[in-house]
């Protein structure tokens, strides 16, 4: 590769007897959100998913996190990584998003840019109805979009890497450096690979709360 050219499902009822128990007890109560997106299908340049049906109090949106690799297989021990923290029977959902996946010392994976900003969250409940669909769409040659199905939302979606004040774009060649890619020592082919996570986003007054991360899909990148 050369140049830059281009479930674990925990319910309300539960999380809240929990931390009423806590706060009874005269211990810091956590925060989370106890349901995920709903990843509906993918493959190789398309991803659909849809907003959780139904949803905690706190529930703003949906954030979107990516990451682009040299080699499929790192992506894919990626995926265990987190798939495992998130099944240990003493994670709280949402933890292993801030403190592992979008976390610099962990995956470091980024929040996509939407149009030329970050949005917080990337989908605002507003934007996402119930039981709408939202879809990531590559192309050939042209900017991917990130679509809510059957609306007028569409959305040209971007790398979060800054070069000269610009986003990049995912049609920009990843380098060695970029705090968006993991490059390999051992390349098998000359594909990259851009990987999606997913993750319903609120806040429990001041604090930033989240569910458990949901994996969306494995895009294709062909420079």
């Amino acid at each position: 590769m050369s140049n830059r050219f281009r479930h674990k499902i925990i319910s309300f009822t539960g999380a809240l007897s929990f931390a009423i128990a806590l706060s009874s007890c005269g211990i810091d109560t956590l925060s989370y959100l106890s349901i995920e997106p709903v990843s509906y299908s993918e493959d190789e340049s398309n991803i659909i998913f849809q907003r959780p049906s139904s949803v905690d109090a706190d529930f703003n949106g949906i954030y979107i996190f990516y990451k682009i690799y040299a080699a499929s297989a790192s992506a894919d021990i990626d995926k265990d990584i987190i798939t495992a923290k998130q099944n240990a029977t003493d994670s709280v959902p949402g933890s292993v998003v801030e403190s592992y996946l979008i976390s610099p010392s962990g995956l470091n994976y980024k929040r996509l840019v939407r149009g030329n900003s970050i949005p917080i969250p990337t989908l605002h409940k507003t934007i996402l109805g119930p039981g709408e669909y939202a879809s990531i769409e590559f192309f050939t040659s042209d900017e991917p979009l990130l679509n809510i199905i059957d609306t007028a939302y569409s959305f040209a979606i971007k790398r979060n890497e800054l070069i000269s004040g610009e986003y990049l774009s995912f049609l920009d060649l990843p380098l060695t450096g970029d705090d968006d890619y993991k490059s390999a020592t051992s390349d098998p082919d000359e594909f990259y690979y851009a990987q999606f996570y997913a993750a319903s986003y609120g806040l429990d007054g001041l604090t930033e709360v989240y569910s458990d991360a949901v994996w969306l899909g494995l895009i294709t990148l062909n420079f």
